[in-house]
């Protein structure tokens, strides 16, 4: 088989070996971060054991609930080492989110073993999240590839599985990613044009993971009204709403009616909206601490440009997808606390909007102008790959030495500014943004193996007991 032959049948499966990789990278060192004993995590966790159990979810609470509070609990932390035994505040019944996590996250506790009230290995508890995040990523390559073509599809994955903050969210056991899942899904199956039962389907299972997940649900009545679908939309919004409803009032009934609503009525109360909207640029990461991961920006940088490009049906749905996750968020996250995760969906979205910046790139290019916009893209790339390589930071090693740092600085300013001004050929703009990708996949790979080591060097951290290579390790032992 001639090899221009053999390259163009391997050309669409390259998404698959990018996938594999991202996954990769968010399985290793899984076990270390975020922390073994994230209190949101073992919220779920604790949860869906309670739930399995006895019938009754049981887990900690921030929310005042008095009349139902259980007792402190010391919980047992052999699957970490720290110095203190970490003690919760139970609460019986315990509704500060649904079901469907809870009951995910139990099942899985039970067959790894682990009843109520344990911690199982972090190695262990994460793994149906990174299958989660596997689909993910491969609905952010379906969408972007059937609205922008396969080269954005390919741009968008590559993003969104190399991107460092993501890829330590995407392991988290948090309702917005598996709200993510579905809120993708609504988004592919209606520029699909699947059948409106399907629609229905995934927007219900958005909203009972997460009431917020419905967030998807106006953008898709609009566009159906704009198409004058009016009995679909009517459908639709009626279809979505009694599957949510009937959902949450199934499960408050089946445990506790006063008390459900009780706890719906405190978790709607609260205090809770950005200071401004701002906090989205000054905040970066999606856990409780910014992050300076500069693929952040990339996100929305790359994913505005959604909202100024030429309309039609797909994309007005992903910039009405886009604009509804962020208000939501400004809705609905924490006035002075900052909850990271809450922003997984909108940054979802983004990432396949970011799709966008490749079909522009690419008319630019084929029309024989000088694409300044392929040059940006290349230099904001390396200038993303060069930042974060400073993510890594040891005492000893804090930051590159100062000249490399101004050389390295003043080169990609050099190049930037020679492209801007001067033509380049198409190929070496080509072969630019292609390396520059492969760099960016590359200080993924180096920062998931580096971070935590680089984090806790003479700090005292929570370390994970069972971890990947001392398991393997016991598995080879028992070979011999």
């Amino acid at each position: 088989m001639p090899k221009n032959k053999m390259l163009a049948q391997l050309l669409p499966w390259v998404w698959v070996a990018i996938l594999g990789l991202g996954l990769c990278v968010r399985f290793w060192r899984i076990e270390y971060l975020p922390s073994p004993t994230d209190a949101d995590e073992l919220a779920y966790i604790w949860a869906g054991q309670s739930l399995l159990g006895f019938g009754t979810p049981i887990s900690w609470s921030s929310f005042a609930h008095k009349d139902t509070q259980w007792h402190w609990q010391a919980m047992s932390s052999t699957v970490v080492s720290q110095q203190e035994t970490p003690v919760a505040q139970f609460i019986r019944p315990w509704f500060d989110h649904n079901f469907v996590l809870p009951l995910l996250m139990g099942s899985w506790s039970k067959v790894l073993g682990y009843g109520f009230p344990s911690v199982p290995p972090a190695l262990l508890y994460r793994l149906p999240f990174l299958v989660i995040a596997g689909v993910n990523l491969a609905l952010i390559f379906a969408i972007s590839r059937r609205v922008f073509g396969y080269w954005a599809g390919l741009f968008s994955l590559v993003l969104a599985s190399f991107s460092p903050t993501l890829m330590f969210a995407q392991r988290m056991v948090v309702s917005e990613n598996l709200m993510s899942t579905f809120i993708l899904l609504t988004i592919y199956l209606f520029i699909a044009r699947r059948p409106l039962w399907a629609l229905i389907l995934a927007t219900g299972m958005a909203g009972l993971v997460k009431l917020p997940g419905l967030s998807i649900a106006p953008v898709i009545v609009v566009a159906l009204l704009s198409e004058k679908k009016y009995q679909a939309a009517a459908i639709y919004a009626s279809g979505v709403a009694g599957f949510t409803g009937a959902g949450y009032l199934i499960y408050g009934m089946s445990i506790d009616l006063p008390a459900f609503l009780a706890a719906m009525k405190d978790q709607s109360s609260r205090l809770l909206g950005w200071a401004n909207p701002a906090f989205i640029l000054s905040q970066p990461g999606f856990h409780t601490k910014a992050v300076l991961d500069m693929s952040y920006y990339l996100f929305l940088l790359f994913g505005s440009l959604i909202f100024f490009i030429p309309s039609r049906r797909e994309t007005k749905v992903l910039a009405g997808a886009a604009l509804a996750t962020w208000l939501t968020i400004w809705g609905t996250s924490a006035e002075q606390d900052m909850l990271g995760w809450y922003k997984i969906p909108l940054f979802c979205v983004l990432a396949v909007c970011s799709g966008s910046v490749i079909e522009f790139v690419r008319k630019q290019m084929s029309n024989e102008k000088e694409s300044m916009a392929s040059v940006i893209l290349a230099g904001l790339l390396f200038m993303t790959v060069a930042n974060n390589l400073a993510l890594v930071r040891y005492p000893t090693q804090p930051l590159p030495e100062t000249q490399v740092l101004r050389i390295v600085v003043g080169s990609i300013l050099l190049l930037v500014l020679g492209g801007i001004f001067f033509k380049v050929p198409k190929k070496i703009i080509t072969s630019a943004i292609g390396l520059a990708l492969v760099m960016y996949a590359a200080q993924a790979v180096w920062i998931s193996d580096q971070y935590f080591a680089a984090a806790c060097k003479d700090r005292t951290c929570i370390t994970p007991t069972v971890t990947f290579s001392q398991s393997i390790k016991s598995l080879l032992k028992r070979g011999k």
